[in-house]
């Protein structure tokens, strides 16, 4: 049985946490003891068994996909592949074979570095445990059969779906931002992104649906990064924020270039108005655009000239470029159907075969992507993102953008306090009640595996059971907080308030001192003991603040994911609502309307307390577009 919980990401608590919270969440494993790369075999070791080490990867791996998994199949397979000489294993890139991938795909130090080594590295498995990530999102979405060009459209869709617009701004250096392109799993997690970051979850989808894609963007994107912003007077971060070098995704079908446009959520037209418009139609005749050009709602950025000089570019995973990592692909795809290789020379062939460049414009050309000092490039934005912890090479700790993200999932305007708790905000109590209320909600929706993986994996059943119950657990700490005495919260907030101010007091008997008191200070110790002892005495009080701060926000997030869970399966229904034929095709078409009538529903009841969320800009936005959707097809029976 194939276990899900691919993610590798730990959720810390803020840093001010005082009760003790969750160690690993989010997108992986289990995994708790991180290690800087897969550890050496030991060549003085015997061969203990005859077993096929590729053959006994592949069982593993045929069981559990998640990073664990993924780190003990290859952990033991560098093992056996170097105490065993009788079995073959992959060779180092040559110098010679490195010289010509640099030419075709550009590398930075650290990726070549990466492709080289014949042995599995420390990022291998987590970009492994992606890969199956985005093979049972596949899986989900096609049972097979399914046209390539119906199946990009599917799956754009479903990106859409998953990954609503909220770009999230970063300072890379001082005066310097830029909108941060997390790698695909975490965007996923997190559920929102920017337009980039959408069109690198559909890269990822693409690659496990066996479809080849690129980016499509001006001649001159070659060389840009992914997304500087410039700041305005006095270094304030302008509103309208650059989307980067491209403007759309397309996908190879055959002879054709399908386009997407992860901004604006749509397939481009078709020169009738439908269907998916190719490269080739929109560079011969931009106006079949003329309706995006000339859209005042929703302005798009991109001019007449643009398309017509549209250029092709590739963006593949640096991970997926090694030697090791091709023999990997041929050993395991029969059993594990996870697509881990990529061949950059065989990819530009095929799509310089499938972009013709009509009449009268400049001959086809497709390049690699990938500046090398941009750390958000497709190729190399999961080793940026990671710490050497995690198998990455951000060097940057407890300010890296790893911490960031971890802190940034739950947004502190989320966590609100009722108006009856008197604390000041930024008070020790307060910090400390507010790190247990995001430790709750991290419990409850980014431990693996989490609601939104089951989603994305297909498992809506697990989904919508783990989701109504936490409706529920958030239901009772409304529950409590609607019968609790508001005395009893008032005489709590004013005596923490004072043994806190007394712990205060001990530490810096001189208002105007510096440095506390040591912890071995008499007073002090006294003080920080009658803190603990009221955080003890006093912790069902404490577990009540802490139930009402998360509650409503909790519920409200357990509405919004199951209705996303609901509607991810009148989707899948929807699609064997329009491929069926005969005297099944009504019945089919009954079950997808009636699906759609409960997505409808809970979109309705997500909608109805969505103002608990103010700290995610878009998502109320997102969910009317989907519960209109769900309505209308509702209707059809």
């Amino acid at each position: 049985m194939n276990r899900p919980g691919s993610s590798r990401l730990l959720v810390a608590a803020p840093p001010a946490a005082g009760i003790a919270l969750l160690a690993g969440l989010l997108l992986s494993s289990g995994c708790t003891k991180p290690t800087t790369g897969l550890p050496r075999a030991d060549p003085t070791r015997g061969a203990e068994t005859k077993t096929d080490p590729w053959e006994a990867a592949a069982k593993r791996l045929r069981k559990e996909t998640d990073l664990a998994a993924c780190k003990a199949a290859l952990n033991q397979l560098n093992i056996d592949l170097a105490s065993r000489s009788e079995v073959p294993g992959p060779a180092p890139l040559g110098p010679d074979d490195m010289k010509a991938l640099a030419a075709l795909v550009p590398l930075a130090p650290p990726d070549a570095d990466e492709v080289r080594p014949a042995s599995y590295t420390g990022l291998d498995p987590v970009y492994l445990a992606d890969c199956f990530y985005f093979r049972d999102a596949a899986r989900s979405l096609d049972p097979g059969g399914t046209p390539p060009a119906d199946l990009a459209r599917v799956g754009f869709a479903w990106v859409c779906r998953q990954v609503y617009l909220n770009p999230w701004v970063v300072s890379v250096e001082p005066d310097l931002y830029q909108v941060a392109a997390l790698p695909p799993t975490a965007v996923l997690q997190r559920g929102h992104g920017s337009g980039l970051e959408r069109a690198y979850v559909f890269l990822a989808l693409l690659q496990q649906m066996g479809l080849d894609a690129c980016l499509i963007g001006p001649p001159t994107a070659g060389n840009k990064p992914a997304g500087p912003i410039a700041t305005g007077p006095g270094g304030k971060i302008l509103p309208v924020l650059p989307k980067g070098p491209f403007w759309a995704v397309g996908v190879r079908a055959e002879a054709d270039v399908l386009l997407f446009d992860p901004w604006r959520g749509q397939p481009f037209p078709g020169p009738d108005g439908k269907g998916v418009g190719t490269l080739a139609q929109v560079k011969s005749d931009p106006n079949q655009l003329k309706a995006w050009f000339e859209d005042k709602t929703t302005p798009w950025d991109v001019t007449p000239d643009d398309v017509r000089t549209a250029a092709v570019f590739l963006a593949v995973p640096v991970s997926g470029l090694s030697p090791r990592m091709a023999m990997l692909d041929d050993k395991l795809k029969a059993d594990t159907g996870a697509r881990v290789a990529v061949n950059p020379t065989d990819l530009r062939a095929r799509f310089l075969a499938a972009s013709p460049a009509g009449p009268g414009l400049p001959a086809a050309e497709a390049r690699f992507w990938g500046p090398p000092t941009d750390r958000f490039a497709y190729g190399r934005v999961t080793s940026g993102f990671l710490p050497p912890s995690e198998g990455g090479r951000d060097q940057s700790g407890p300010v890296g953008l790893f911490a960031q993200y971890r802190l940034h999932l739950i947004p502190r305007t989320v966590i609100v306090f009722p108006p009856v708790v008197a604390l000041a905000p930024e008070s020790p109590p307060a910090m400390r009640l507010r790190s247990a209320a995001a430790g709750l909600y991290e419990a409850a929706f980014f431990a693996p595996p989490s609601p939104r993986e089951r989603i994305q994996r297909g498992q809506f059943q697990d989904a919508a059971r783990d989701l109504t119950e936490k409706q529920q657990a958030f239901g009772r700490g409304l529950e409590r907080l609607r019968i609790a005495a508001p005395d009893q919260i008032v005489e709590w907030c004013k005596v923490a308030n004072e043994v806190h101010a007394a712990l205060r007091a001990a530490q810096y008997p001189d208002p105007l001192q510096r440095n506390p008191q040591p912890d071995t200070d008499p007073g002090v110790a006294a003080a920080r003991g009658a803190v603990e002892d009221f955080w003890k005495e006093q912790a069902a009080t404490a577990q009540l603040i802490i139930d009402a701060a998360s509650a409503r926000v909790g519920r409200a997030e357990a509405t919004f994911l199951l209705a996303l869970a609901k509607h991810e399966e009148a989707e899948r229904l929807q699609l064997q609502a329009e491929r069926a034929t005969g005297a099944d095709s009504s019945r089919v078409r009954v079950m997808a309307a009636n699906a759609w009538g409960e997505a409808a529903n809970a979109w309705e009841a997500y909608l109805e307390q969505s103002g608990n969320l103010s700290g995610f800009p878009g998502r109320e936005g997102h969910a009317k577009a989907l519960a209109g959707r769900a309505e209308k097809l509702a209707q059809k029976k």
